[in-house]
């Protein structure tokens, strides 16, 4: 799913010619509106959202670890959807660090969509992925976002145009780009339109399907001869 992942496959054995690249892409029916538009944050703590399994390799404890390393004064309230084994150590968290009146561990939710309409900023903290389609529901409700450079999201993000990038596991490094996303809320604004205009440019399924059925056609090709 992302040119990263085929690096990894290459560098385990598996012969580069048998490799080919094909990005996750959303449907056409979760994408706001493109005359939707957002307000910054006003008189109310900026509200942000991160969703997905809750275990090790999301990186939530790095998250909540960097949250009381902000430089910002501005009010937040986060949001982390999703339920796995380490609810119990993030919870514990939540309360070692003071934090249970901004973080609300919210669970698990069948369509995640409507928090992203809603939030602010989207964060997601990881410290391993593929390729992401939180990041893509994010930007199909232009929803700026602050990721850790993990797997494909490099190749999805342009630092300081579609988001903000901080390296994994790096809480300090994490509290920085978060501080400058409260600090900024015009950004944020700009990187999920700028988001919003990448999704809607490369990863549709009508794009996907292009990848796939050029595949299809070189393998029926290879056959042949």
């Amino acid at each position: 799913v992302s040119n990263k992942t085929a690096a990894i496959l290459s560098t385990m054995g598996v012969p580069e010619n048998n490799i080919r690249v094909v990005f996750n892409a959303i449907e056409d029916e979760k994408l706001v509106d493109p005359g939707f538009d957002r307000k910054p944050p006003q008189n109310r703590p900026m509200q942000i959202v991160a969703a997905g399994r809750l275990s090790h390799e999301k990186g939530y404890d790095v998250l909540l670890e960097a949250l009381p390393k902000l430089s910002s004064n501005r009010e937040y309230m986060l949001d982390i959807y999703g339920h796995g084994p380490e609810q119990g150590r993030l919870q514990e968290q939540v309360r070692r660090y003071r934090l249970t009146d901004r973080v609300r561990l919210a669970g698990f939710v069948d369509d995640i969509l409507p928090a992203l309409r809603q939030a602010d900023l989207m964060v997601l903290p990881s410290r391993s992925e593929g390729m992401p389609n939180i990041l893509l529901e994010a930007w199909s409700q232009k929803l700026g976002a602050v990721c850790t450079s993990v797997g494909g999201v490099p190749e999805m993000i342009t630092d300081g145009v579609h988001g903000l990038l901080a390296p994994p596991a790096d809480s300090a490094a994490l509290a920085r780009q978060l501080s400058r996303a409260l600090e900024h809320p015009e950004e944020v604004l700009a990187w999920g339109a700028a988001g919003y205009e990448r999704v809607t440019k490369m990863y549709t399924y009508r794009g996907q399907a292009e990848l796939l059925r050029g595949i299809y056609r070189e393998a029926i090709g290879t056959e042949k001869r």
